[in-house]
């Protein structure tokens, strides 16, 4: 969906660097988690390589240290972490135009820009129109057919 954002590039820098946080509630899927966004490091967007950044966040006291050092251009949190997690990972990106993506539809409607959701036995796109801006994101009219929005 990152192929979609006209804006990657300009927030990026020449590195996508996605951070994928986890917490004490994620601990045990943060290797699943990490595996499965390492399968896409081979597939630039936009022609940017991807470098994939696990972030565990025992608590959210360093949570904008962490990302900041991290250098991270886009989040992504599973809805499993704790709310508190959650609500500092969308601060963050609000605060500093990244988006936020997740894996749970509550959490897109919560504030999150972008998520993809299991919807019977397919996933889903589901994209929050109101924070793609907050969150720096400039999508595509052809994403945008495709995925359930939320207003």
């Amino acid at each position: 969906m990152l192929e979609y954002d006209r804006n990657v590039k300009s927030r990026s820098g020449p590195i996508l660097v996605v951070g994928v946080i986890t917490d004490s509630n994620t601990l045990g899927a943060k290797q699943a988690l990490v595996e499965g966004f390492e399968l896409i490091k081979n597939s630039p967007i936009q022609g940017l390589p991807i470098k994939i950044v696990p972030v565990h966040l025992p608590d959210t006291g360093a949570l904008e240290q962490t990302l900041e050092a991290a250098g991270v251009s886009v989040l992504f949190a599973g809805g499993r972490c704790r709310d508190s997690t959650l609500n500092a990972v969308l601060a963050f990106a609000r605060k500093k135009k990244i988006p936020a993506c997740t894996d749970r539809e509550e959490w897109v409607a919560k504030g999150f820009v972008l998520g993809v959701v299991e919807e019977r036995t397919r996933a889903r796109i589901v994209i929050n129109l109101a924070e793609m801006k907050p969150q720096g994101m400039d999508l595509s009219a052809q994403l945008l057919q495709l995925a359930r929005l939320l207003k």
